[in-house]
């Protein structure tokens, strides 16, 4: 087979339309034919016309097409206009086949009316009102068929109109070659009431299924996706399965981009369109919270409902949201922030040759000029911190909640900082965080509802840098509870009741094999002393017996001590450059973790005995990045197999 061949592939909701297309536009060039035969045949077979009346009658289908044209623009006008407010400002390709469902009825109407006119001898003027709402009919569903597979597939608009006119060019001329026999033999009625059954049928075949199924067998078998799957299939062989994979995903980042600029630039034609909210949906907006910007193509279903009810405190609402009060409407519906963190895959790695004798040691290819380190990666628990409107002064009004990274409930109570509202991290709370009040950000996907998961990596941590530095710092609460010291009784060491302390994970962009080597894999190792203040214990006067409320009670400079605490490190994360922030696990992401699991050993002798100790995939990571070094230094060449690295002496 050709490689060009698949080019010449049509995607099998566009083969529908055309045969659909192909029967109505061909019926219509039929009647035409056939109508000058019935026209000047004399009585009773036809009408008996002259030259004249019959050129005369032919205005008909001219002012019928005129008048459909019209008909069918405000007629799909009205339907595009109606979808987008039926489904939030979205529109849909397959919403443009609702038009058609205005034209089968007109069609059928106009066929029928048309062949009784001719069968049984009515007046000149039901001949004219039946061939005249059939023309209309057939420029309406017209209409609607050219917007549909334009909008299908904006930038083949010229191949898509050579498509159309070939199917109605091939189904006018086929009909006329044996409309006249059949309506001369059997009557025009019977002829063209069984024209207009196949197109009924027809239009029950094909156009509810292409609104049901149109936007996936789009995607499925369009011609940029068969030809991605015939270059993928030659590429695999080179290339590793998880390299594979990474092209692949950050393709289609870059593809559903594209499609939501295309979307956003036909915003102007809806400039005019007033979707009228009520002070009611304006007051439920207010009550949904944060939303993360959608990840999938406009086309995908959209969220529930948002929860429009008056009269309810926030704060409440919040409350009750946060430590997951069950409610019976919701009771079976997924939390939104369910699965949102975007989860990285472990970087698969071996050691050996791939089928071409080349090295394949499960690396990316460019991780020195398209990733991004993370690292030291603390050990904690992977969350969302997602903060909301809150009335009052920051970092004392309770505004943020904690929520799992898979089913996004809520890991405590809403507890105050100085994020701002509308405001979305990804983050690892510490192991440890009732004694060091850390909770460390890894990534942002909302800043005061500005949306930044549509931004390159890079730019994400720098900007989830550059605003937590601009936070103000707030002392951590005294009324915290304590449990006795270890080494005195007569001191009670301080706990943290939330997190106060937003601390940015490290990232690197130098990811050359000598910074990864000397810098980087050294790093991971190595735990991080952060400075963090901690109250002192409060001691009072309380000689006027006057009543103090000890939750006001906040310390002062004098009151706090600075101490370091350590954070033990868990691993490094590898990003993508280019990618966007993404929901769910992503091969654009990869962990190298610096303790093994269970399922990854690898044999080593160990000195006095044979024993099998499981490996660290760091360690792993790091003799093949010196390997590859050592390579890339020798030139590539190498003789009897890879070389080897002493690792004890690095």
């Amino acid at each position: 087979m050709y490689p060009c061949a698949s080019e010449c592939r049509v995607a099998p909701s566009l083969l529908g339309i055309l045969l659909f297309e192909a029967m109505v536009f061909g019926f219509s060039i039929g009647i035409n034919t056939t109508n000058a035969v019935f026209l000047g045949t004399p009585p009773p077979g036809g009408y008996g016309f002259s030259q004249f009346a019959i050129a005369g009658a032919y205005g008909t289908p001219i002012v019928a097409v005129l008048i459909g044209e019209v008909l069918g623009r405000y007629f799909n006008d009205w339907v595009m206009n109606l979808s987008i407010r039926r489904n939030n400002g979205v529109f849909v390709a397959e919403n443009r086949l609702w038009t058609c469902y205005i034209a089968i009825p007109l069609y059928i109407c106009g066929f029928l009316v048309l062949g009784a006119s001719f069968q049984k001898h009515l007046s000149v003027g039901a001949l004219v009102m039946g061939w005249g709402i059939a023309e209309v009919a057939v420029m309406i569903n017209t209409v609607a068929v050219y917007a549909y597979c334009n909008d299908c597939f904006p930038t083949k608009q010229g191949e898509i109109s050579a498509l159309i006119n070939l199917a109605r060019t091939l189904g006018g001329f086929s009909v006329a070659f044996f409309q006249v026999p059949w309506a001369m033999r059997n009557g025009a009625l019977q002829t063209f009431g069984v024209e207009a059954a196949i197109v009924v049928a027809l239009f029950f075949l094909i156009v509810p299924a292409l609104q049901l199924k149109g936007a996936r067998l789009r995607e499925r078998f369009s011609i940029a996706t068969r030809l991605t799957e015939l270059q993928d299939s030659k590429a695999i062989n080179s290339i590793s399965i998880s390299q594979h994979r990474r092209n692949k995903a950050l393709d289609d980042q870059k593809r559903r981009r594209a499609e939501r600029i295309d979307s956003t630039r036909q915003l102007d034609l809806f400039a005019g369109l007033t979707l009228g909210p009520s002070d009611e949906e304006a007051e439920g907006d207010d009550d949904a919270g944060p939303d993360i910007a959608c990840l999938q193509p406009l086309s995908f279903p959209k969220r529930g409902k948002k929860n429009k009810g008056k009269g309810k405190a926030r704060n409440a609402l919040d409350v009750d949201d946060a430590i997951g009060k069950p409610k019976a409407a919701r009771a079976n519906k997924q939390n939104k922030w369910a699965d949102k963190c975007m989860y990285a895959e472990l970087l698969e790695m071996n050691e050996g040759f791939n089928a071409s004798r080349h090295v394949e040691d499960g690396m990316p290819d460019d991780i020195e000029t398209a990733w991004v380190a993370v690292t030291p990666v603390p050990v904690g628990k992977r969350c969302l911190a997602v903060t909301h409107q809150a009335s009052g002064i920051a970092g004392v009004v309770s505004n943020t909640t904690l929520r799992s990274r898979v089913l996004g409930k809520a890991l405590m109570q809403p507890f105050p900082s100085t994020l701002p509202p509308q405001t979305v991290l990804d983050c690892i709370l510490d192991e440890n965080w009732r004694y060091n009040g850390i909770l460390h950000v890894l990534d942002v996907l909302q800043w005061k509802a500005q949306d930044l998961v549509e931004c390159d990596t890079p730019f994400r941590f720098w900007w989830r840098d550059t605003r937590l530095s601009e936070l103000p710092n707030f002392p951590p609460p005294t009324n915290a509870p304590g449990v006795q010291d270890s080494t005195t009784t007569s001191q009670s060491s301080y706990q943290f009741p939330y997190p106060t302390s937003f601390v940015p994970i490290p990232y690197h962009t130098d990811t050359t094999l000598p910074s990864l080597t000397n810098t980087l894999i050294p790093l991971t190792r190595t735990s991080r002393n952060i400075p963090i203040s901690i109250p002192t214990p409060l001691t009072m006067n309380n000689d006027n017996d006057m009543d103090i409320d000890e939750n006001y009670v906040t310390p002062s400079a004098g009151q706090l001590r600075s101490v370091l605490t350590e954070v033990k490190p868990d691993g490094m994360l590898l990003y993508v450059a280019q990618a966007t922030y993404e929901s769910g696990t992503s091969p654009l992401s990869s962990w190298v973790p610096l303790q093994t699991y269970v399922n990854h050993t690898h044999e080593v002798v160990a000195s006095g005995s044979n024993a099998v100790v499981s490996e660290s995939p760091l360690a792993i990571f790091e003799r093949l990045a010196r390997r590859r070094l050592a390579l890339t230094q020798s030139g590539g060449a190498f003789v009897g197999g890879l070389p080897e690295v002493d690792m004890i002496s690095k």
